[in-house]
């Protein structure tokens, strides 16, 4: 399986709470696709976590690995997906568990829990594989989405349990089986919404599910994300009219000014500052009756107004309980985008990586295509690296890769990507390029790169470096996006063998072969 169909596995089956599947799943990477040959999973169990999968282990007890547990011991586990040493949990675990971990051969962990929730955590014996960053992003990846499969069915338990308590006792009314069915329903009607990864385009699903679910015939709601410098947006639903966005000063006095008070009645709220009157008149001028703070994470701001359902305490409870679940949903958007930024990212260099590379040119191509436009793509590596390697270490080496990334940012345009390609090879994807642009940008980058003095260290004197480039261009030279790669490569290749520190198009090499 392919990481883009392993992720999409990951998604939907979180989403649809299949946790052996998931887990299946997890174990079978770990084991086969890393090599992990000592995997131990724990599964909490009331006060307990106990062994629920293992691999590779040898001469043991299923006891040795009962883990008792309390809150300091769960929020150890729980600061973070990423895998950790065990040594850093030691003084948190027995002496004789800790003992047991060390026979078998296992020295790292990362735990599966949501919130304040631990569901489980793995133990696995690390190697190479483990000890790179991917591996790292992956397992966060993956920790998530078992943790909000097991999220899900416990929901799923608990609404079970009400329905049985509900066919097996009297005492239970009618209205508190609803009152329960109602607020179990409200958590697993927005959990679908995990599958959503932008956390921008969270917020207006979140409210619609919030209006559906409230019963709210109109209703407001301005909003502004932290660190957002722009206006709040606002969402409307059932006006007949646009309300306009508000000014960012009194969507955050409002909120401010309502924080911890509940819903309040627009006309009997009293505000001395002008704008914000102005604001409650024009939300009352369109048919809405109540105001209240309302921000689905604690760092934003949010406002919200409507008519349809009165403020009472159980609306504001239900309020709440949606506000929770929010904030739970936006921030695994956050921390996925988080996540895939990082995995899109060139941990020594900073720029873009391969991965990121591909994507993006094949959008680029696919848009070139559509509007006929040209484009150009450049591949080039470093002349010599590995004399630099074996002279001064491969840390300086390393110093170098980072300095030519810098170099290249510094000389790109706002629409063009770089990228590390892999090794000591760069890419350029440059949109709106024809062979003219193509050829000027290689011969600017040859001579910045020539004339660049790299500092490796102290002890070091600077030194210089070439490169050598290939270029191809949509669509003269391919019109596909694997096959225009290639044709760059092909051309790097012929630089290399003209002697380097130099640059050729593929079109040369088309006059050449026809010649």
């Amino acid at each position: 399986m392919g990481l883009v169909e392993f992720s999409d596995f990951l998604r939907s089956n979180s989403v649809e709470g299949n946790i052996q599947t998931v887990a299946g799943k997890v174990s079978t990477l770990l084991s086969k696709s890393f090599g992990c040959e000592r995997i131990i999973f724990l599964r909490k169990k009331r006060g307990t976590l106990e062994l629920n999968f293992y691999y590779g282990l040898k001469n043991f007890n299923r006891r040795d690995f009962e883990l008792p547990f309390g809150t300091d011991l769960a929020v150890k586990l729980s600061r973070d997906f990423l895998p950790v040493k065990i040594a850093s949990v030691e003084a948190h675990l027995p002496q004789k568990f800790f003992e047991n971990l060390v026979k078998q051969g296992v020295d790292i962990y990362f735990p599966i829990y949501w919130r304040s929730n631990l569901y489980g955590v793995y133990f696995v014996m690390s190697n190479k594989a483990t000890r790179s960053p991917e591996f790292a992003l992956l397992i966060a990846s993956m920790a998530h989405s078992l943790s909000a499969a097991y999220h899900i069915k416990w929901h799923e338990s608990r609404l079970g349990e009400v329905e049985k308590r509900a066919d097996t006792s009297k005492k239970i009314s009618s209205a508190e089986i609803a009152k329960s069915k109602k607020a179990e329903f409200s958590t697993l009607d927005m959990l679908p919404l995990l599958k959503i990864k932008d956390a921008e385009l969270l917020v207006p699903q979140i409210m619609e599910k919030v209006g559906e679910r409230l019963s709210l015939d109109k209703f407001a709601y301005a909003y502004r994300r932290q660190g957002d410098s722009k206006e709040p947006k606002q969402l409307e639903r059932g006006l007949k009219e646009k309300l306009g966005n508000p000014e960012s000063e009194v969507i955050g006095q409002l909120c401010e000014r309502l924080k911890g008070r509940g819903p309040q009645l627009i006309a009997d709220y009293k505000d001395n500052d002008p704008s914000a009157v102005k604001y409650l008149s024009r939300l009352r001028q369109h048919g809405l009756e109540f105001i209240a703070s309302f921000p689905l994470t604690e760092k934003d701001e949010g406002l919200l107004a409507w008519s349809g359902k009165s403020a009472t305490r159980e609306f504001q409870t239900e309020l709440s309980s949606f506000q929770k679940i929010a904030g739970d949903l936006i921030e695994n958007a956050e921390a996925y985008q988080q996540a895939e930024m990082m995995s899109y990212t060139d941990a020594l260099t900073g720029l873009s990586n391969q991965r990121y590379m591909y994507k993006r040119l094949e959008e680029e191509v696919n848009r070139a295509r559509r509007y006929n436009r040209p484009l150009a793509f450049i591949i080039f590596d470093i002349d010599e690296l590995k004399g630099i390697n074996d002279n001064y270490g491969h840390q300086a080496g390393d110093a170098l890769l980072r300095q030519v990334g810098l170099a290249l940012k510094k000389s790109i345009r706002a629409i063009d990507i770089v990228a590390r390609y892999g090794g000591d090879e760069f890419c350029v994807v440059m949109p709106e390029s024809d062979e003219e642009t193509c050829v000027k940008f290689m011969q600017r980058i040859l001579d910045t790169i020539a004339s660049t003095k790299i500092e490796l260290d102290r002890a070091t004197p600077p030194i210089f470096c070439s490169v050598s480039m290939g270029g191809a261009l949509f669509p003269q030279h391919a019109k596909e996006t694997d096959k225009l790669v290639y044709a760059a490569d092909m051309a790097l290749l012929s630089a290399k063998e003209k002697g380097r520190n130099r640059f050729i198009v593929y079109s040369a090499l088309e006059a050449a072969r026809e010649a």
